[in-house]
Order: C-alpha cells, then sequence, then structure tokens
C-alpha cells in the first residue's frame, strides 16, 4: 500500500496544482519531474502547459494594461476636442453677434439712400455712404480676424500632427 501511495503522491500534487490552475492562480508553479516514466512526462507537460499560460495570460494583462492607457488618452483628447469644439462654437456665436449690427446699419442705410426722393441732400447722403463704408470695414476686420484664427488653429493643428507623427515614428 505505501508503494502504491508513493506512486500516486506525483498525480495527486498534478491534481492538486490542476485545480488551483484551474482556480486562477497561474503562476502556480509546478516543480521538476525526477521521473523518467508516464507520471514523470505528464509532470513535465503540465509543467511546460502551466508555463506557457502563465506567459499569455501575462501578456494579456500587459495588452489590456496597455489598451486601458490608451483609453484613457483617448477619453482625454476626446473631452479636449469637446471643449475646443464647445470654444469654437461660442467664438463664432459672439463674432456673429459682432457682424449683426454692422450689417443692420449697412441694410438701414441703403434702404435711406433708395427711399430718398430724386435730388437727395448730398451732405445726408455722404453721410450715409461713410457709415456704410464703415461698417463694412467692421465686417470685413471681423471676418479677417475670424480668418486669422481659423488659420492659426489650422497650423497649430498640422504642427501637432507633425509632432506626433515625428514622436510616433522616432519611438518605433
Amino acid at each position: 500500500k505505501a508503494i502504491i501511495h508513493h506512486q500516486l503522491k506525483p498525480l495527486s500534487m498534478l491534481s492538486q496544482k490542476a485545480r488551483l490552475i484551474a482556480e486562477g492562480h497561474y503562476d502556480e508553479p509546478i516543480p521538476d519531474s525526477h521521473h523518467k516514466d508516464e507520471i514523470g512526462r505528464l509532470q513535465d507537460n503540465f509543467q511546460q502547459m502551466q508555463q506557457s499560460l502563465s506567459a499569455h495570460i501575462s501578456e494579456m494583462e500587459q495588452l489590456s494594461d496597455t489598451l486601458r492607457e490608451r483609453g484613457e488618452k483617448l477619453r482625454v483628447a476626446y473631452n479636449h476636442a469637446q471643449k475646443a469644439d464647445r470654444m469654437k462654437t461660442a467664438f463664432l456665436h459672439n463674432m456673429t453677434n459682432q457682424m449683426l449690427e454692422p450689417a443692420e446699419l449697412i441694410k438701414n442705410d441703403v434702404n435711406a439712400l433708395c427711399n430718398l426722393d430724386h435730388s437727395p441732400n448730398t451732405q445726408q447722403a455722404s453721410a450715409m455712404v461713410d457709415d456704410i463704408l464703415h461698417n463694412g470695414k467692421t465686417i470685413t476686420e471681423l471676418l479677417k480676424n475670424l480668418l486669422n484664427v481659423s488659420d492659426e488653429e489650422k497650423t497649430a493643428g498640422e504642427l501637432l500632427m507633425t509632432e506626433e507623427t515625428t514622436g510616433k515614428e522616432g519611438a518605433a
């Protein structure tokens, strides 16, 4: 009976280690076998399987960590993009509001000029034309500012993309 117990001891140990691995203890070491029989080969194969499983689990954990980090970076970038979009919308709304008054004044002056009698007061007509020119210049300046900001954002975006691409190539 003692001989059978001694012969089955490696199988009992393998059974216990397999149960631990099944419970998620993938790093549970399986000792080297000193037997050259079927039980020894089985123990060696279990050891190789456990080491391979442990290596794959470690690799998956590293990939999971990398994906988690990238997800967080994407979340931060998305939040920045949303904030930039809100700022852009507010900026455009503000610029549009600044253009409404001069555009309305131009419309009113043009309508007034069109409705003057056939012999308009030269001084009055000249003042209206000056107002139209002034308000047109105001709108033009606002539009130039808007285009300049747009060009600056485009250039900054291109520089950022170039830096990111260069950084990735340098890391590769």
